[in-house]
């Protein structure tokens, strides 16, 4: 928690650095509230503690102005209707983690045009993104697998959960997992998603335990509550 608590600090402090630099920049002769944007990828849990830290930044900032946006239904499409309207409002600076970084990169290029864009929690590196905020998810997926390994040194079968998996993030965590699982006896049976519904979650839970009784792991990518 406090790694995810260290992360989420950082990513608003580079957000508020680069935004008032650029204002600084721009308009040195007479100062400016600063109008800023966090736009999660979903409505999960796991985003409390950045919005409790935009909050506090509202309040304890006199030139900041920090709106958090969460997309009700979690798709691009929905983004894309957030994106656009901080726009019309001219927003200094957003932080945006992507649900479809390949199919993102247009409104991303054509946000970064008006406005400082940065990604976070899941990037969009072929973007004009000025920069990106979040885990080397390859190497946090390494980590995993070597866990697995630690846990079951005889191997064994075992079940992956994600919230999504389209979403570059859990992309790269599970490549991270399976490459750290090669030459194992270790078996990745599937992947199950829940699209961050926790009554799905608890529902592929069961079902993997009821459908695999020799299931010898449940493995989750993210804060999804299984």
């Amino acid at each position: 928690m406090k790694g995810l608590t260290r992360y989420l600090i950082i990513c608003a402090c580079s957000l508020l650095m680069v935004a008032c630099a650029r204002t600084a920049d721009s308009n040195k002769s007479s100062s400016k509230n600063l109008r800023l944007a966090f736009i999660t990828n979903n409505s999960a849990d796991f985003w409390t503690i950045a919005r409790r830290g935009t909050e506090k930044a509202d309040a304890e900032l006199d030139d900041v102005t920090v709106e958090f946006k969460i997309p009700s239904d979690g798709t691009a499409a929905e983004q894309k209707r957030i994106v656009d309207d901080l726009l019309a409002k001219g927003t200094d600076g957003m932080a945006m983690s992507p649900v479809d970084p390949e199919n993102q990169t247009q409104l991303i290029n054509e946000a970064a045009k008006q406005t400082l864009v940065m990604t976070q929690d899941s990037d969009a590196p072929k973007s004009d993104r000025a920069f990106y905020v979040g885990t080397d998810n390859i190497a946090a997926g390494h980590q995993a697998g070597g866990l697995i390994k630690e846990a079951l040194p005889q191997g064994g079968k075992i079940m992956i959960f994600v919230g999504k998996l389209d979403v570059r993030n859990a992309q790269e965590r599970y490549q991270g997992i399976r490459e750290a699982l090669q030459g194992s006896n270790v078996e990745i049976i599937d992947i199950r998603t829940d699209d961050t519904d926790q009554v799905r979650a608890k529902s592929n839970a069961a079902d993997t335990l009821v459908k695999y009784p020799d299931i010898k792991a449940l493995v989750g990518m993210a804060m999804s509550p299984v």
